[in-house]
């Protein structure tokens, strides 16, 4: 009962989860705002996005870190630190685009180079363990 209650909130979570990151890609500016219709003040959008970014490092660095610990036994943990690293970089080229901003390129040159690495040890890893 509990493991099928866990699947249920988990599923839903997802869906939200997606739904948001959807909202915050498309709506940057809006998202601050949005908040504060619910909350009655909107909070600042840069500490908003700090608070964001420190709980995504957090998550990846936890993500990592399970992994280290068996990549092979713990693999499923994998495709969501490429999905984050890949995600970021378009976000970052994204606003590259938009702004011209040159500080974003070093992101994408630093999120991009990572997501590739793991993908690419990951299947690596898979591919030698296939082969025993």
């Amino acid at each position: 009962m509990g493991e099928r209650q866990l699947r249920r909130f988990l599923g839903l979570s997802a869906i939200a989860y997606a739904i948001g990151a959807a909202l915050f890609a498309a709506r940057p500016d809006g998202t601050a705002r949005d908040l504060g219709l619910v909350g009655g003040s909107p909070p600042e959008p840069a500490r908003l996005w700090n608070a964001l970014s420190v709980a995504y490092m957090a998550t990846i660095a936890t993500t990592a870190a399970v992994a280290a610990r068996d990549p092979l036994r713990h693999s499923s943990a994998l495709p969501a630190l490429v999905t984050a690293k890949v995600t970021s970089s378009a976000m970052l080229a994204d606003q590259y685009r938009r702004t011209r901003s040159r500080g974003y390129l070093v992101g994408v040159a630093t999120d991009l180079p990572l997501a590739l690495v793991t993908a690419a040890l990951y299947w690596k890893a898979r591919r030698e363990r296939s082969l025993r």
